[in-house]
């Protein structure tokens, strides 16, 4: 039977999130800094426990995305991922886990929070291809609406879509996380891996 490895993305693969960057890169930075000046307060709040960081996540996406056409989307994601990549802001040593699995034949997948477009356009140049990410929704115009489709990605919903997207059995499942937002995953995962952010490594959880 086949292994299934599951990896997070932000703080996980890479060592910074990458939701910020990908929308300077698309709206500007002066945009985003203006956003984050008029509802930073806010955001400090919902981070401290105080509302949903759901609901400021998709007021954040429909501000910032609303009316973009996705070939521009795209764009700034495969040049945030090439800037990633570059600079060597990710973690070699997930890197290298990520790899081995690939070249042991297991199944890899990465499941995020974040939009797809920096997930998959780095993903691709480590070979895996397979991604669940928070999908955003479009026009027929192929603009983004700036609207989030189902749930944001995060805690018990990685757990979710990764058993809707993969119902198979599986010889051994192994997960690879970071924050709160993956205890879900790592406690699902037959074997699991914290990544720590604050030095190099990852150990058995």
């Amino acid at each position: 039977m086949t292994r299934l490895a599951v990896f997070d993305f932000d703080g996980t693969v890479t060592r910074h999130d990458t939701l910020l960057p990908f929308l300077a890169e698309l709206r500007g930075h002066r945009m985003v800094v203006a956003y984050l000046a008029r509802r930073g307060p806010r955001i400090a709040a919902t981070l401290a426990g105080f509302g949903s960081r759901d609901e400021e996540k998709r007021l954040l996406l429909r501000t910032m995305l609303a009316g973009m056409p996705v070939a521009d989307a795209r764009r700034a994601g495969d040049l945030v991922a090439a800037r990633i990549l570059r600079r060597g802001r990710v973690r070699a040593t997930v890197v290298s886990a990520v790899r081995a699995h690939v070249a042991r034949g297991d199944e890899v997948v990465v499941v995020s929070a974040s939009p797809r477009f920096v997930v998959c356009s780095l993903m691709a140049e480590l070979g895996v291809h397979d991604v669940i990410t928070t999908e955003l929704a479009t026009s027929p115009a192929g603009l983004l609406t700036g609207e989030v489709i189902g749930a944001n990605v995060r805690g018990e919903e990685k757990v979710r879509r990764l058993v809707l997207a993969r119902p198979g059995r599986y010889e051994r499942t192994i997960a690879y996380g970071d924050s709160a937002g993956d205890a879900a995953l790592l406690a699902w995962a037959d074997e699991a891996y914290w990544v720590h952010r604050a030095r190099t490594g990852i150990s058995a959880r």
